[in-house]
Parts: C-alpha cells; sequence; structure tokens
C-alpha cells in the first residue's frame, strides 16, 4: 500500500514530510514556499505583538506618520512648481494664457507688437479697475 503524500498549504503540491516533524509539517521545501511560511510567521507575530504590546503598538505609529510625513515631503519636493500642462489651473498660468489670447487677437506673433498691446490692456484695466474717488496707481 502507497503512503499518503501531504499537501503544500503554499503552493498546493504533493510532498513527502520530514520523517521527525511530520505532524506538523505543511509547506514544502520549494524557496517560495518557504518564503511564504517564513512570511506567515513574520506576520502573526507582528500582529500579535501590535495586539499586546501598548509601547510597540505607539512606536509602531509613530514610525508609519515618520515615514508617510517623510513620503509627502518628497512627493511635495518632486512635483515642479508650475506645469505648462493640463493639468495645472488656469489661475497658475494667467500669462500665458493672456499673452496667447492678445497674440490670437492681433493675429501676431511678434513680442513688440504683443508686448505693446499688453501694456495698453494693462493701463486700461487699471483706469477700469479703479474705484471713484480713488486715485490710479502709477504703473
Amino acid at each position: 500500500m502507497a503512503k499518503k503524500l501531504s499537501r503544500c498549504d503554499a503552493c498546493g503540491r504533493a510532498f513527502r514530510p520530514c520523517r521527525y516533524n511530520k505532524h506538523d509539517q505543511k509547506y514544502c521545501l520549494a524557496p517560495e514556499c518557504v518564503l511564504e511560511r517564513k512570511r506567515k510567521r513574520q506576520r502573526r507575530f507582528y500582529n500579535h505583538r501590535y495586539r499586546d504590546d501598548p509601547e510597540f503598538r505607539e512606536s509602531e505609529r509613530a514610525r508609519a506618520a515618520e515615514g508617510n510625513r517623510r513620503r509627502r515631503a518628497a512627493a511635495k519636493a518632486r512635483k515642479p512648481a508650475c506645469e505648462d500642462s493640463g493639468g495645472s489651473s488656469a489661475g497658475e498660468n494667467i500669462h500665458y494664457l493672456i499673452t496667447g489670447f492678445v497674440s490670437h487677437l492681433a493675429q501676431s506673433d511678434d513680442p513688440a507688437i504683443i508686448g505693446s498691446l499688453m501694456s495698453g490692456y494693462t493701463d486700461r484695466g487699471r483706469r477700469l479697475a479703479a474705484v471713484p474717488g480713488e486715485r490710479p496707481r502709477p504703473g
């Protein structure tokens, strides 16, 4: 009569358990199954310690919070200050928007013409925005 082989809990393959530990062995000796067994054992230990040890729990919360702060600061540092892509708002690129609009209205790409038109529009905007009875700012 053939001996019944055990099935690995990680990969499901049949394996021959160690003769000294066959009543407890649940994983085969394949490297990925050994790693899976180690991961589960470490996760179980960590969860028990986190649940039962208040000092460990607080230190882990502080460690995770500090990691999150560092990650957010690094992401913020990587983000460019001004993006020309469609992802940024029109308020951040208002100068480019107005220059393009004036260029379109003037039907010109000449920077001198566009600059003089924008200067005139700026003066006109100041006059229109001035509160009655208040002196317009020089500029």
